[in-house]
């Protein structure tokens, strides 16, 4: 439940620095959602990308447009992009949580985090 509130908060905050619109917003959104990908496998809980990709599809569809390409052709590119990430993310979810989480086994944080499996 607190997820969407999360994103839309941190994101607001980015907007509010570089404006909505803007290629340097663009970027960030992206960069924020990968930082975002990352702690959403730490702590083992898909809805914080879920909650963000609405914001990711606009920056991505944003970018392409500002290449000169078509609209037709930066709406169907942007949901291949999408639907590819989906797929990667959600298929080796717990290959990638697992090879995340490798280098800190042993240590006494581990024990409140989801176990991997």
């Amino acid at each position: 439940m607190a997820a969407p509130f999360i994103v839309h908060s941190i994101l607001a905050l980015v907007s509010s620095y570089s404006g909505q619109g803007s290629v340097g917003y663009s970027v960030a959104v992206i960069a924020l959602f990968m930082i975002l990908a990352i702690v959403a496998l730490v702590v083992d809980r898909r809805a914080l990308l879920v909650s963000a990709m609405s914001y990711l599809g606009f920056a991505i569809g944003y970018l392409i447009l500002e290449a000169n390409v078509s609209e037709e052709a930066a709406f169907a590119v942007t949901l291949l992009l999408l639907g590819g990430f989906i797929l990667l993310i959600g298929s080796g979810w717990s290959l990638l949580r697992r090879a995340l989480l490798a280098p800190f086994s042993g240590q006494p944080l581990l024990r409140y985090l989801p176990a991997t499996t």
